[in-house]
């Protein structure tokens, strides 16, 4: 708890600030995952006149917390698509955190002020360390090794691509919590993932070639991940 009120702090001293391009007066959509309708978070009611200075708080956490739950969209579609999930705890648990960003949507965005209270700060902060978890557990060693073992090309690069989102997302995460916007191991890991899913995988063949390296790659990432996540629990 203490050091979620240290990053509590320092986020509203501008210290721990996320780098993210600028948010015009267009909103940002949600995906509902029962028919893809979009669901509009209305970012033009934050102040956008002068687009030339610093964005503010509310707008950097609307945009995390609309991609945390187009990410928690895609686990969920996928993990129907594969199985049936919806009685277990990882459905339960992401349907809940997606609840529970859409009520701190709506109070960031009906919050008075540009520097939001300490409460919603607070609850921030837990559903980006929640999405970390979530998305472990989603990442578990069963979930790899479906994945390495599916002989569609087709499957395995969407399956790669929705997990490389999820990490990308996670390690962002991270490395703000700490401060490490120069961390070699996440940048050059996450790097090299990257590239090898991008470039690498084009078909069975090359996907045997490289799967071994991808596997461990997400494994240390997660793993690493997991480590600075451990004081935040």
């Amino acid at each position: 708890m203490n050091n979620l009120k240290f990053i509590a702090l320092s986020l509203s001293l501008g210290t721990m600030t996320i780098i993210l391009p600028f948010i015009n007066t267009q909103a940002l959509p949600i995906y509902d995952d029962t028919n893809e309708k979009q669901i509009i978070t209305p970012l033009n009611m934050f102040n956008t006149e002068n687009k030339h200075i610093k964005r503010n708080q509310k707008e950097e956490m609307s945009e995390i917390l609309v991609k945390l739950y187009n990410n928690y969209n895609a686990i969920l579609k996928r993990g129907l698509e594969i199985n049936d999930v919806k009685n277990s705890d990882l459905y339960f648990n992401i349907t809940k955190q997606k609840s529970n960003i859409k009520e701190l949507l709506y109070n960031i965005i009906n919050y008075p002020y540009y520097i939001v209270n300490s409460e919603i700060e607070q609850n921030f902060l837990k559903s980006n360390i929640s999405f970390c978890n979530l998305s472990k557990i989603y990442m578990q060693e069963e979930n790899l090794n479906r994945i390495f073992n599916i002989t569609n090309i087709d499957e395995i690069k969407y399956d790669l691509n929705n997990i490389l989102d999820i990490i990308t997302l996670s390690v962002d995460i991270v490395k703000n919590f700490e401060g490490e916007y120069n961390n070699d191991f996440l940048n050059e890991s996450t790097l090299h993932l990257n590239f090898l899913v991008h470039n690498n995988i084009y078909d069975m063949d090359s996907f045997n070639e490289n799967k071994y390296t991808i596997k461990n790659l997400i494994n240390k990432i997660s793993s690493y991940i997991d480590n600075i996540l451990v004081e935040y629990r």
